[in-house]
């Protein structure tokens, strides 16, 4: 089998090696699109936020490779069952699944980088930088934290996953 067909989700230690389905939100103008060519690294660079700098100091701080500007965003979990920042709107937004390799790919809490950017725009770059380093010391492979099923053990408030690969078109699946 062509290890891109697989559609096995990942479950336990055991299939260390599959990938894993993991949840994407995106414009529903955008659908086409990413249909025709997937997610990439680079289409994340639009939206950087002045914070990002300070994040980026913080992962290589850390020898963390998923460094937030050089990533693939989504969820762990569906987010039409959970909390996800920002609130999935069926109405404006496509629910997609993506199968991506764990490896390299961490979950960690985006809730802290929304503290961190509220802080660092009112000017308490301290506190952003604490947050930063907060971030990523919370961070958890992406393996570790889809071998746990049920609720979040770890505390994450919106729990997100950073991909340091472009997730090609036919691993790409439109939900709703």
């Amino acid at each position: 089998m062509n290890i891109d067909d697989q559609t096995e989700y990942y479950s336990s230690k055991e299939h260390i090696g599959t990938f894993v389905t993991v949840f994407r939100i995106i414009p529903r103008e955008m659908i086409n699109a990413v249909k025709a060519r997937g997610v990439s690294v680079n289409s994340e660079l639009k939206r950087r936020h002045p914070v990002e700098s300070i994040f980026s100091a913080s992962a290589k701080a850390h020898g963390n490779l998923t460094d937030r500007t050089r990533c693939v965003f989504a969820f762990p979990r569906d987010p039409r069952y959970g909390s996800t920042m920002p609130p999935y709107d069926p109405q404006h937004y496509a629910l997609v699944t993506m199968r991506v390799d764990p490896n390299g790919a961490i979950v960690t809490d985006g809730d802290i980088f929304t503290q961190a950017g509220t802080d660092f725009l009112r000017g308490k770059r301290n506190s952003a930088t604490r947050l930063a380093n907060l971030y990523y010391d919370r961070a958890i492979p992406l393996a570790q934290y889809m071998s746990v099923q049920g609720n979040d053990i770890y505390g994450f408030m919106y729990p997100e996953v950073l991909l340091p690969t472009n997730v090609p078109a036919n691993r790409i699946e439109v939900i709703e």
